[in-house]
């Protein structure tokens, strides 16, 4: 198969919910700095302003979102 082809056919099974993962992720976005950007290289880079004094605190609380994106998805799985 072509590899253009390939890729567009895994894209296509992506957006179809065909992954062969048998739940959703919800990523912590706190937790993936830790994980990957303990410097914060990445996020000065692309948000140089975190940094500084003017930058507005954090807009969801990423525990409470979490739950209510769960709740979400248990309450769509039920009625399909």
């Amino acid at each position: 198969m072509d590899p253009d082809a390939q890729h567009l056919e895994q894209l296509a099974r992506w957006q179809r919910g065909e992954t062969g993962v048998p739940y959703f992720r919800i990523f912590n976005p706190l937790t993936q700095q830790q994980k990957f950007d303990r410097d914060g290289a990445y996020v000065s880079r692309w948000a140089p302003a975190v940094s500084t004094p003017a930058y507005p605190g954090p807009m969801v609380d990423v525990q409470a979102s979490r739950k209510v994106a769960l709740a979400a998805y248990d309450d769509i799985a039920a009625h399909h």
